[in-house]
């Protein structure tokens, strides 16, 4: 994976029922790809809105009355995975590879930890991007170069560890190890517009402020 860019390469966006904030209706709004709802977040998007193309769970929290005539319903009633899980798997059914995750966050904690949990499960089959609060985030497990701001904050949080050489950052590291729980990356700066990730061996999570092409 080496592009952290919304454009047409984005197939879907699943929108789960956390934090769905002015600046994710905005996205919403610009995006034309599959929207795909986890049941209760279908009620924030209709109100402003915001037509999904399905809503899927066991739509114990969506109010049906309110269901667009273009939305189709998927009751799954599997209570052994969660909603989150039920359109992933939905969405990689149906042959979408680059999906964006909207309302990851928010809630109880231990609610949000587990989607984050899921998130990293599945992006040993699938390319997922979570957006939140202007930043986009996606697993990486293979060296990256991508552009930036000078002055862009830039965060690596390893899964569970990493050893990795940047070049581009205002704080560049060599050959360094860094490990969940002992020595992050986070809240770097880009010094180039151009930073590039040697990754020598592990995983970490890559944020950086969304970039959109019209």
């Amino acid at each position: 994976m080496n592009n952290m860019d919304l454009n047409s390469d984005l197939d879907s966006i699943i929108i789960l029922n956390g934090d769905i904030l002015e600046d994710d209706i905005l996205l919403l709004n610009y995006f034309k790809g599959i929207k795909i709802a986890a049941d209760g977040s279908a009620n924030t998007l209709i109100k402003n809105n915001i037509i999904p193309n399905y809503i899927i769970g066991d739509l114990d929290s969506f109010n049906i009355e309110y269901l667009p005539p273009m939305t189709q319903l998927i009751n799954i009633l599997d209570q052994s995975q969660y909603d989150f899980e039920k359109c992933l798997e939905f969405a990689i059914s149906n042959n979408c590879r680059r999906i964006l995750l909207i309302g990851m966050n928010g809630g109880a904690l231990d609610h949000t930890l587990n989607n984050w949990s899921i998130f990293i499960k599945y992006s040993a089959d699938v390319e997922l991007f979570s957006y939140a609060c202007g930043q986009i985030g996606t697993l990486i497990t293979n060296d990256i170069t991508f552009g930036a701001e000078v002055g862009e904050i830039i965060s690596i949080i390893p899964f569970p560890n990493a050893i990795l050489t940047t070049d581009g950052l205002k704080w560049n590291l060599t050959n360094t190890t860094l490990e969940f729980g002992k020595f992050e990356g986070a809240r770097n700066e880009a010094i180039n517009k151009k930073v590039t990730i040697k990754l020598h061996l592990g995983k970490y999570m890559l944020f950086k402020i969304l970039e959109t092409t019209n």
